[in-house]
């Protein structure tokens, strides 16, 4: 028989409390670390985007360009 089938009543019942607090404080540790990994991996492609998509302050002068080339 598992230890289990020897716990009286509330025994069990606050092993099965204890229990659900373990587990809600893990669950809630993993919902931070991937939010933290989203959050991250939205500010990396985020950055990506405004460099690769977003003209620089050089590209919206065409004056400056000419400056350069002379």
């Amino acid at each position: 028989m598992s230890k289990y089938g020897r716990l009286s009543g509330d025994e069990l019942s606050l092993t099965i409390d204890r229990t659900l607090v373990v587990i809600e404080g893990e669950r809630l540790i993993i919902s931070k670390q991937v939010a933290s990994a989203v959050e991250f991996l939205h500010s990396v492609g985020h950055r990506q985007l405004a460099d690769t998509h977003l003209p620089s302050p050089a590209m919206r002068e065409p004056h400056l360009g000419a400056m350069e080339e002379k």
